[in-house]
């Protein structure tokens, strides 16, 4: 039986329509309700925020025409959404991508996994997480999960 989780609403924003796919499927086997809401674009990411008002952003890094750490980190100087859960969607194992996400307040760095049995356990342990209570920043140490 499926439940109500803290994250009632994701926004997945990437241009690659198998990722999307993949992440309905990966939240369709959790045990959690939660709407999934998609945007091929990222441009003027603030309004389209508050078009969609997510309680969880999924960004892809490899984002085509705008660079996605710098919308994280729009995203944290804005006083409506500084305190929205951003996880960064990627395939890249770059240092320098994982150290400009963490440093710009990115929530994990969600490197997109082989199977879908894993995508569905990182998912589902992202969405246990209280992130209604505070802003939940992981340690260094933890920051990367799909790995």
């Amino acid at each position: 039986m499926k439940r109500v989780c803290a994250i009632q609403s994701i926004l997945f924003i990437t241009e690659n329509n198998d990722d999307l796919i993949l992440l309905q499927l990966a939240l369709h086997k959790t045990p959690f309700i939660v709407n999934l809401k998609h945007s091929f674009t990222s441009e003027r990411i603030l309004s389209l925020l508050n078009r969609q008002a997510p309680d969880l952003l999924f960004i892809d890094i490899n984002h085509p025409g705008y660079s996605s750490i710098y919308g994280i980190s729009v995203i944290r100087k804005s006083k409506n959404f500084n305190n929205l859960p951003v996880i960064v969607y990627t395939t890249s194992e770059k240092q320098e991508h994982i150290n400009e996400c963490y440093s710009n307040g990115a929530n994990f760095y969600f490197i997109k996994p082989y199977t879908i049995r894993n995508f569905v356990e990182e998912l589902t342990m992202l969405l246990t997480i209280d992130w209604k209570s505070s802003l939940y920043i992981p340690p260094r140490s933890e920051f990367v999960i799909g790995k």
